[in-house]
């Protein structure tokens, strides 16, 4: 099967793609786009630079079987005229040629936004309502214009399937615009009146526009999860200040700042939300089901947006969830792992456990040895570090013969909180947290180590003495930052507790950081509240002063000294400490 896929380089594109080029079936994929070649790179991808309006578009469509409709224009640009030739001449000139090329089905991303923003609305829009965008709304306009002329098309000739997907509003780590700027800000300024929004994962578009290459579609349907989530509901969630105004306000002060170059849209964009749809004729004819519900997306971007949770209902519990916000960090471990089969059977005996502490649920990612665990192993992510960036060493414990838990501080990883904000008093709680788990799951025996000494360590064991029963393993984690920036960080913990501090400054290895960051790990947390940064700095101190017979040491990281240790066989447990 050939396939074209035009605006190739698109988001939608990125996420498409890489379907296609995996669908044994599919021996070739034309990627068409005006500009920038895509973002993928496969044997079976060929790249055509030309754009959507050109008469070469029936060439470029010879010998394909199914063409892929992706090129429109959706960041708003000043040249609305441009905007709508590209949109609706372009899309008419995709669907001439497609017919002409003796394409047997188009497939035209669409959009609920073709449905328009009216108070008339039903609750719950389906495939029935007529699509009737909005005249002052540039993007639902011309979606509405191009689902026009695809139907009067289809009425008038044969031999040309087109199907059109609309869509709800797309997140995840490859989409960038400026609606999901807008959702994820501290700050979110909307118009007044009630609305909704639809927020769809880009896996379960993937999957859906995969699924339309074969199933036997015609005319629109609707592509969406079940529930709905207002302005306000979305901003609680990450604990986003949300400011309401007239609406007449908002747009016209769109309109101001769209004009001066201080905004990146105007009015067209200034809408409290769009039309609910439901998606039970799509799930009927392909048996399509989406992988998560709106609140799972928006949990699932607040955090691969580096935003905190604040109030969730449990949606993480659900395992798939989890991994769907790891995701990102799963596939830097595959391009950095030797061993793809190794990372997937690590993967699979994972859990996500979800503990209480201080009325927020903490994180920790456990990796079960079975019944006859030697002892249970607690590791602390470097400063700013979350576990999963640990998990080829966590399972590497666990085929030791040792139950491995990551622990995700406050703030971090998975766990609820100000991201990068765990100051002395809570990492301590974090810590007994841990250990209480750890303690109620298995009277296996416990040590710790880590890439960073969780704080309180010294005056937990004085205070619980004999509760860990082989002495603890820490890796200090915090570098040796000259007095000067030492003060400075204390004095500014004093008047600024919540200022951020970069964590490479005080990082004992920040190429480990910055290879994190630089991999798109949001997760991890490039800065750090002074606070933490000041604790940090004190528990490093502290812990120097801690006299343990038989600690071993290593200059090579974490990595090293345990995989130095599980070589040796892991006879003794002792402590393990990174320097």
């Amino acid at each position: 099967m050939r396939v074209a896929v035009t605006g190739c380089a698109s988001d939608f594109g990125t996420v498409l793609l890489p379907r296609l080029l995996a669908d044994p079936e599919v021996e070739e994929v034309v990627g068409i786009g005006r500009r920038n070649p895509p973002r993928v790179v496969h044997d079976k991808l060929t790249f055509v630079r030309e754009d959507v309006r050109s008469p070469r578009m029936r060439e470029l469509f010879e010998g394909c079987e199914v063409v892929y409709h992706l090129a429109f224009v959706a960041a708003e640009i000043r040249d609305k005229q441009l905007t709508h030739d590209v949109n609706f001449n372009g899309s008419v000139n995709v669907i001439r040629a497609a017919h002409e090329a003796g394409v047997r089905r188009l497939i035209v991303s669409s959009s609920i936004s073709a449905y328009g923003v009216h108070a008339d609305n039903p609750a719950f829009c389906d495939e029935d309502d007529f699509p009737r965008g909005n005249p002052d709304k540039y993007y639902f306009y011309d979606s509405a214009e191009v689902e026009h002329f695809a139907e009067w098309w289809m009425r008038r000739h044969d031999g040309l399937a087109i199907v059109l997907l609309r869509a709800a509003f797309a997140c995840g780590p490859t989409f960038d615009n400026e609606g999901l700027e807008m959702f994820c800000a501290p700050t979110m300024m909307i118009p007044s009146g009630e609305g909704r929004f639809q927020l769809i994962h880009e896996d379960d578009i993937a999957d859906a526009f995969h699924r339309a290459l074969r199933a036997d579609l015609v005319g629109p349907y609707n592509l969406a999860p079940d529930d709905t989530l207002s302005l306000h509901e979305l901003g609680e969630i990450h604990g986003q200040r949300v400011v309401t105004l007239p609406a007449a306000v908002a747009r016209r002060g769109a309109d101001v700042l769209f004009a001066l170059g201080l905004a990146p849209f105007s009015s067209h964009w200034v809408i409290a939300g769009e039309a609910p749809v439901r998606s039970e004729r799509f799930r009927a004819a392909t048996g399509w089901e989406p992988r998560y519900d709106c609140r799972e997306t928006a949990h699932i971007m607040f955090l691969q947006s580096g935003r905190p949770l604040v109030h969730t209902r449990g949606e993480l519990h659900r395992h798939e969830v989890a991994e769907g916000v790891l995701e990102p960090v799963t596939a830097e471990l595959r391009r950095r792992v030797a061993d793809d089969e190794e990372l997937d059977e690590a993967l699979d005996h994972v859990e996500h456990v979800f503990v209480e502490l201080g009325g927020d649920e903490l994180h920790l990612e456990l990796h079960p040895a079975g019944r006859d665990a030697r002892a249970t192993v607690l590791l602390s992510p470097a400063l700013g570090g979350h576990a999963r960036a640990y998990t080829p060493l966590l399972a590497a414990l666990r085929r030791a013969g040792f139950d491995a838990i990551g622990i995700d501080r406050p703030g971090h990883g998975l766990s609820q909180g100000r991201r990068g904000d765990c100051p002395p008093p809570l990492a301590a709680a974090t810590l007994e947290r841990a250990v209480a788990y750890a303690h109620s799951r298995s009277s296996a025996p416990i040590v710790l180590c880590g890439a960073a000494a969780p704080a309180g360590v010294d005056a937990y064991l004085s205070a619980h003495p004999g509760t860990l029963t082989l002495a603890p393993g820490i890796a200090a984690g915090i570098g040796s930052p000259s007095p000067r920036l030492a003060a400075i960080v204390r004095r500014l913990a004093a008047v600024a507790p919540l200022a951020r501090v970069g964590a490479a400054r005080i990082a004992a290895r920040p190429s480990e950081l910055e290879a994190a960051l630089s991999a798109g790990d949001r997760l991890w947390c490039a800065t750090v509240t002074a606070r933490t940064a000041a604790g940090a700095l004190a528990e490093a101190a502290a812990f120097g002063r801690l006299r343990v017979d038989g600690l071993q040491r290593g200059t090579d990281g974490l990595d090293g000294v345990l995989g130095r240790w599980l070589e040796s066989g892991a006879r003794e447990v002792r402590p393990i400490v990174a320097t």
